[in-house]
């Protein structure tokens, strides 16, 4: 794909080479396409943006080559999950609405040609005061991306974005049976099943972003509390704590995590009810989905764990607290 040309059309500029290309931000996963930045030339087109990102996938040897993945899982599955994951990302940006209560970019424009190149076309988040990563955000931006979190989930409750992931997050069991093929017998296999049905058959829906670490959160640099997001790739129908559950584990420690969980929790679902009434939601229905929603808060942690066990047994993040949710959400399911 000739990216300039690209910009042009969906700018609807005539000259194609109104944009120049910048520096890559990042290499996608696994080598499946790269994100660049591409600068305007002409700085007196004030009516067009300084510059804007292109996420651009491309398959060395077409949609049926299966690339070298990093942790050595070259199988046919998780190339069609990652595939259909830039589809899903696509359609994210085609039909969602901008809301500043959880800010994502604006989209310009996407494109495809065949199942293995895609093109999206992306406002530049630093141009509008997100220029900030954090591995470790401060108390302010932690909870900012948690509030970025209760406004999406409560505008799509019970009204999931459609035609994305049937069901949302990177590791849900569905599409990662090698992964659980690979795990050794053990409470937390047997489990799996039961644990992924509790979560698909929960009363209150929402759609998931699906991928909510704190790498794909973009902080303004005042400190304003004010956060956006991006990478919506797994985006799709679930239930609000399975990101919430995921973003813990991506920017706290595990004593962290154990001592103050609860409050980061309560502090969510005070926000999640604040968004839900601005919505018009019922009370009661408000009231419910929290009840279950927290009752089912360690059975994310242990989905999220189940993945882990089998996609890379000792990984940093499988630690004392999700250990703790494990055994709490074996309990609760010999329970039920």
């Amino acid at each position: 794909m000739n990216v300039q040309s690209l910009i042009a059309q969906a700018l609807q500029v005539d000259q194609p080479d109104t944009y120049t290309k910048g520096e890559r931000i990042q290499q996608l996963w696994a080598g499946y396409g790269e994100i660049r930045r591409y600068h305007r030339v002409d700085d007196a087109r004030r009516d067009l943006p300084a510059s804007l990102i292109a996420k651009s996938v491309k398959i060395p040897g077409g949609a049926e080559h299966v690339p070298n993945h990093p942790r050595g899982w070259n199988t046919r599955t998780s190339h069609t999950r990652k595939l259909r994951s830039y589809q899903i990302e696509k359609q994210f940006y085609n039909t969602a609405l901008r809301n500043e209560s959880f800010r994502t970019a604006e989209c310009f424009g996407s494109f495809h040609s065949g199942d293995a190149e895609f093109l999206i076309l992306l406002e530049d988040l630093d141009l509008a005061g997100f220029h900030q990563r954090r591995s470790q955000p401060d108390d302010d931006e932690f909870r900012a991306c948690i509030s970025w979190l209760a406004h999406f989930h409560a505008q799509h409750l019970h009204r999931p974005l459609s035609q994305l992931w049937e069901r949302g997050t990177y590791w849900h069991l569905a599409t990662r049976r090698d992964e659980w093929a690979q795990m050794p017998d053990s409470p937390l296999k047997q489990n799996a099943q039961a644990w992924d049905e509790m979560l698909q058959s929960s009363t209150h829906q929402t759609t998931v972003h699906g991928d909510a670490k704190v790498a794909n959160f973009c902080f303004s640099n005042d400190h304003s509390a004010q956060v956006a997001a991006v990478d919506f790739q797994y985006v799709g129908t679930g239930c609000g704590v399975q990101d919430l559950a995921y973003f813990f584990g991506s920017c706290r420690s595990s004593d962290e995590c154990l001592r103050y969980e609860d409050e980061w929790i309560d502090e969510y679902f005070r926000l999640f009810r604040s968004a839900c009434m601005a919505r018009g939601i019922a009370t009661e229905t408000i009231i419910a989905c929290e009840t279950e929603w927290r009752s089912l808060y360690s059975i994310a942690c242990a989905d999220f764990e189940r993945f882990l066990a089998g996609w890379c047994p000792d990984h940093a993040k499988r630690t004392e607290h999700t250990q703790k949710h494990v055994n709490a959400a074996i309990a609760k399911t010999e329970t039920d």
